[in-house]
């Protein structure tokens, strides 16, 4: 199959103990390939994913395509390398992202959020300010693949919430195929990441 080279860094923040992904901390080219699974048509989603991997009735479906053959090929047309280029564009995201409006000092300027009624984490006024979402953000992305702009303020609140003091950080390279896994595990669970990349480290270490 031909591939792009695309990939992503991504660092996982992880709870030790429950060995569970809390966020991945990752920038705009990560969520634009997450977004994108949005756009994907069905047929698609399951050329990039095996015949194993896919639920319901739709594996029965897309194995009867070949059965079938002419005329019902036609109508389900795509090529491996289309589909890649489908879920790999580069191509921007429409998130609404705000920043303090006051801008009293250069930390106001860096600190960004998708709530437009967040206060400033350095100055307390409101973050009503709307500004184009560059190459620049850094986003957290949840285990159940909810995006967010990334803030102390987020962090500390999730660290909180799961009574997390220190959370181990790994910082991995996801590729292609990672990617597909991805895509599959985004349509059956909803604790995406520890199932793509944890259970994956568990598993290769487990075989060494």
């Amino acid at each position: 199959m031909a591939s792009p080279t695309t990939s992503f860094c991504l660092k996982l923040v992880i709870d030790s103990k429950s060995q569970k992904v809390l966020y991945a901390q990752a920038g705009k080219d990560f969520v634009d390939f997450l977004f994108n699974i949005l756009s994907l048509p069905v047929g698609t989603m399951m050329k990039l994913v095996t015949t194993k991997q896919m639920v319901g009735c739709v594996a029965n479906l897309f194995g009867s395509i070949g059965i079938l053959g002419s005329p019902f090929k036609h109508s389900a047309a795509y090529n491996d390398i289309d589909a890649l280029q489908l879920l790999f564009p580069n191509k921007p995201s429409s998130t609404n992202i705000y920043r303090c409006s006051k801008l009293q000092n250069g930390n106001c300027r860096t600190y960004k959020t998708d709530d437009p009624e967040e206060l400033c984490l350095y100055c307390n006024n409101v973050m009503n300010q709307n500004v184009a979402w560059d190459s620049g953000v850094t986003c957290m992305i949840m285990d159940d693949l909810k995006v967010r702009p990334m803030s102390s303020i987020s962090r500390t609140a999730l660290l909180n919430k799961f009574n997390v003091q220190v959370p181990e950080e790994k910082v991995i390279e996801m590729g292609v195929s990672q990617g597909i896994k991805l895509l599959s595990a985004s349509l059956q669970s909803k604790t995406v990441l520890t199932d793509v990349f944890l259970n994956q480290m568990a598993m290769k270490k487990g075989s060494e």
